[in-house]
């Protein structure tokens, strides 16, 4: 190799400025190249990978309606592979692994990217003619706390000691999509584990909701789609507007 290499160096000083410099672009485009395939080809933003994994698994393009590929404006310690997006009222909502959701008549496109893409995948569920919840919950199998928002403020050390204090709380993510106009609350109830489990919701966009049962662990070992579910969707005046119940497997 030593030899290769010595003969090889020889040779570039034999040859032009000119021919050198353009030897080395071919030779570090070419590792580039032999790099970017080692990671596995990925593509520079989310959307694409997404448009990549519709096309791998022949599916129709669809209307990306969610995407949290922001990056924290807080100055906050979330992990490179997290992605943010931020509510209307300015919340920054965290999910672990990057998330793209598409729309495509009566069906979502849900696909979760990763660095490594043998742990990516992507499926397709039903959605009701109304308000749908579209579970975003690693590989769909069981509820986690796979999303998290964080409160910071003035606090104490386990000694007691002034500090600021980052507090961040779990939860497991659901989007809610086809949202009627006039609502400015939302509600999911899931019936696990001999228990009831509720959490609220952040508005997106004007039919776009990201809902959140506060967790500190995994919950139960049922498949999600066998949970029973309760949705309530309240007008300003906290007044119900709406309330359907099912399970997460339907559509």
């Amino acid at each position: 190799m030593k030899r290769l290499w010595k003969k090889l160096e020889e040779r570039l000083e034999r040859i032009g400025r000119g021919r050198r410099l353009a030897f080395n672009l071919v030779f570090t485009a070419l590792f580039l190249c032999l790099a970017w395939v080692r990671l596995g080809c990925p593509l520079p933003t989310a959307e694409m990978e997404f448009r990549r994994l519709e096309r791998t698994h022949l599916l129709p393009r669809s209307e990306v309606v969610f995407s949290n590929g922001g990056k924290s404006k807080d100055g906050l310690q979330v992990s490179g592979e997290d992605g943010s997006v931020f509510a209307l009222d300015g919340t920054e909502l965290h999910l672990r692994g990057r998330w793209v959701v598409g729309m495509r008549g009566d069906r979502a496109v849900v696909a979760l990217l990763h660095r490594n893409r043998n742990n990516q995948y992507i499926r397709s569920c039903p959605l009701d003619s109304g308000p749908s919840l579209v579970p975003l919950l690693g590989h769909g199998e069981y509820l986690d706390h796979s999303g998290y928002w964080v409160t910071h403020g003035p606090g104490e050390t386990p000694e007691g000691d002034p500090a600021y204090v980052y507090h961040y709380h779990n939860f497991a993510p659901f989007l809610l999509v086809n949202v009627p106009e006039g609502i400015s609350g939302a509600e999911i109830t899931v019936r696990l584990e001999g228990g009831e489990h509720s959490g609220g919701g952040w508005q997106l966009a004007d039919d776009v909701w990201l809902l959140g049962i506060e967790l500190e662990r995994r919950l139960g070992d049922e498949p999600v789609d066998e949970t029973a579910y309760t949705l309530r969707l309240y007008r300003a005046d906290r007044s119900l507007l709406l309330e359907k119940s099912g399970t997460l497997g339907e559509g």
